[in-house]
């Protein structure tokens, strides 16, 4: 058992580090009768429209599952950084 939670652990670890990182400090969530879309993008106070870049498409019990996972992380980073002197940006 424990052998196969480390090969878990280890394709997990392999395919993070291929995973494409973006930045994104706008973000629009609109959805229809079965799914969520989650637009990120950028966009700067120089009168320019927002520049989308990724979207993300999820079902009604996914969103629920990422809410849920997004208030908690939230969470424990407020918990963790409370008095760390750490500024949020």
């Amino acid at each position: 058992m424990e052998k196969n939670l480390l090969q878990v652990v280890r394709l997990k670890s392999a395919v993070m580090d291929e995973l494409l990182g973006r930045y994104a400090n706008y973000f629009e969530i609109r959805y229809t009768a079965k799914e969520f879309l989650l637009d990120f993008g950028q966009h700067y106070p120089d009168d320019a429209p927002p520049v989308r870049h990724t979207r993300i498409i999820v079902n009604y019990d996914s969103v629920l599952v990422f809410r849920e996972m997004l208030i908690a992380s939230i969470s424990k980073y407020q918990e963790e950084m409370a008095g760390a002197g750490e500024e949020r940006s």
